[in-house]
């Protein structure tokens, strides 16, 4: 996408087959909102809080677990190929 927004999607952990069934199908047709577990918004900064003990990933890099982690999109920041 060339908006300068990240598509943000969070989920819960589903609790059982059925839930995990529901989270897969809203994802398979991109409906999120039809997935009480799914949270998709765009932004073009995120803050999250948390503990630590859980590593994260941002287009696929792992991280390791921080207390507070910031991304913000820097839309045309720099120019590759003109």
């Amino acid at each position: 996408m060339a908006d300068g927004l990240f598509e943000v999607m969070l989920v819960s952990s589903p609790k059982d087959l059925g839930q995990l069934t529901e989270c897969l199908t809203a994802v398979q047709k991109q409906q999120y909102d039809n997935c009480a577990m799914i949270t998709f918004r765009t932004a073009k900064q995120i803050r999250v809080y948390c503990d630590g003990s859980f590593n994260w990933t941002l287009d696929g890099e792992m991280e390791p677990g921080k207390v507070q982690v910031e991304v913000e999109n820097l839309h045309r920041a720099i120019s590759l190929m003109k």
